[in-house]
Order: structure tokens, then C-alpha cells, then sequence
């Protein structure tokens, strides 16, 4: 019986500590220094994505390695927008530096989209296209929240830019996800 409640005691005493929220505050800094690191991961992931999905040539086990790449992407944006919502508003230079290394990826998601579009029946051979799809269109949201963070923080020539360049963005992957529609 003292067994029975020591165990019992344990198991209670361990769900707390996980499911409670932390004790000690979050002291991670973000910033605009955050918020570089986090394109710069961006832009790692997106171009071992854009090289997978350039040398897909079809099947089922290639699919779901772009899949799982494609994943990570979408957590390295959602992590840049926590990272951007969090931070004060940038500076001029850190604006122009965070713009620059935003506008830096376009070509990889530009090929990415283009290539992807063109292996659609690779895609409906291995029955893809409905994951493919899905992806695409959780990329397009999340790219678009990310920028509109990106916007709220930046100084007014970048907002600007930043804007144009998500507008462009957003059709070029409104023209993917049509073409798995």
C-alpha cells in the first residue's frame, strides 16, 4: 500500500513538472541578431529542400525525405516569426541587413515552386500530390506570416519592399498550389 502511493505520488509529481509551465522566465534575447540567425536557418534548410526537390525523379521514399525537409522549413519560419514578433522594432541598418538576407532566399523558392510544377506527374505517380499541395499551401501562409511580422518591425523603405517581394511570392505559389489543384 505505501508502495502503491509512492509510485502514485512520483507519477503526479511528474506530470506536474511537464505539463506546468516553466518556473523560470524565458531570458532568450530576440532581436534583430535573432532574427538574422533564424533567416540564415531558413536559408540552409530551404536550399537542402530545393536540392532535393531538383533531383526528386520520382517515388514514394524520395517524396517523404522532400516532405520531411519541407517540414523543417516551415518550423524554421514559424521560429523567425516568434523570433521577429518578439523583438523590438529594427533599426535602419538592421532593416536593410534583415531585408537583404529575406530577399536572398527568393531564388531558392522561385526554382523550388518552377520545379516542383514541372515533376506534378513524378508527384501523381507516387500520389503525392494532395501532401504536395498541402505543403505548398502551408509554406504560402506561413511565408506570409513571417513577412507581415517581418513589415511590423522594419523601417518604412523595407516594409515597402518587403510587401512588393510577398506579393510576388504569393502568386508564384498560388500558380503551384493551382497547378496540384
Amino acid at each position: 500500500m505505501q508502495m502503491q502511493f509512492f509510485v502514485s505520488l512520483l507519477i503526479l509529481t511528474f506530470l506536474n513538472l511537464v505539463t506546468s509551465t516553466p518556473l523560470i522566465p524565458d531570458i532568450y534575447s530576440r532581436d534583430a541578431a535573432t532574427v538574422l540567425t533564424d533567416l540564415r536557418k531558413v536559408h540552409t534548410d530551404l536550399d537542402t529542400l530545393s536540392q532535393a526537390i531538383v533531383a526528386y525523379n520520382g517515388g514514394l521514399v524520395a517524396a517523404l525525405d522532400i516532405h520531411r525537409k519541407e517540414t523543417i522549413v516551415e518550423r524554421d519560419l514559424e521560429q523567425a516569426t516568434s523570433d521577429t514578433n518578439a523583438a523590438g522594432p529594427f533599426t535602419a541598418s538592421e532593416s536593410t541587413m534583415i531585408t537583404n538576407s529575406l530577399l536572398e532566399l527568393e531564388p531558392n523558392v522561385k526554382l523550388s515552386l518552377d520545379t516542383l510544377v514541372k515533376k506534378k506527374p513524378l508527384a501523381d505517380q507516387a500520389g503525392i500530390s494532395r501532401i504536395v499541395r498541402m505543403d505548398l499551401q502551408n509554406l504560402q501562409t506561413k511565408t506570409g506570416i513571417l513577412s507581415t511580422a517581418l513589415q511590423s518591425k522594419a523601417t518604412e523603405p523595407d516594409k515597402r519592399t518587403l510587401a512588393t517581394k510577398t506579393e510576388e511570392l504569393d502568386r508564384a505559389f498560388a500558380s503551384a498550389v493551382a497547378a496540384f489543384s
